[in-house]
């Protein structure tokens, strides 16, 4: 007695005008084109412009770094002064930045420039400046992402995005509000 297995492989319907070339039958294949057509460049793109919001002057060339690279720029630390030019380009103050790190002010304002944040500090900072890099981009412009930043939406229960800014997920829901924004979304 012998039973065939059924195949896994999900099969979509081919109009007429599709070849076998069209097909898809696995999802992989999907995901194969997006690495081929540069999934990574995406990343790579975003981090290197929120380098330049700090002030990093990379080693490497930012076309071929990885998000490694970055991991490595976090656990050696990302000096004082990088924090200070965001803070300036951010339109923070010295408490918002302090909060945003989980530090004191007069922890922060003791610090040196070449004094080198710990790694949980250099983290948040990159995801900082991550966002402000993608709102410039998608509001063209620093000033107006900044009024956005201090404007309470509804979207965010009529709270202001910077209010969010304390915590991974929190950048991340405003991550999110802004791929809404470039998407033409009401946000």
């Amino acid at each position: 007695m012998t039973t065939e297995k059924k195949s896994r492989k999900k099969k979509y319907p081919v109009t007429p005008e599709q070849t076998d070339k069209d097909k898809v039958e696995e999802p992989a294949q999907v995901y194969a084109f997006a690495a081929i057509a540069g999934g990574n460049d995406f990343m790579d793109a975003g981090l290197s412009r929120s380098m330049e919001l700090l002030g990093i002057v990379l080693s490497f060339k930012p076309k071929k770094a990885s998000a490694y690279d970055y991991i490595t720029v976090i656990r050696e630390g990302i000096y004082k002064e990088s924090m200070d030019r965001l803070m300036k380009i951010a339109g923070l103050t010295s408490a918002e930045m302090a909060s945003l790190v989980h530090t004191s002010d007069r922890t922060l304002r003791r610090y040196q420039d070449r004094h080198k944040l710990n790694p949980d500090q250099s983290e948040r900072l990159i995801e900082l400046a991550r966002l402000y890099a993608r709102g410039e981009e998608v509001f063209e412009d620093m000033a107006l992402f900044r009024e956005w930043m201090d404007t309470p939406l509804p979207a965010l229960g009529h709270q202001t995005p910077k209010s969010f800014l304390d915590t991974s997920i929190g950048i991340d829901m405003l991550l999110k509000q802004l791929q809404r924004i470039e998407h033409g979304t009401y946000s």
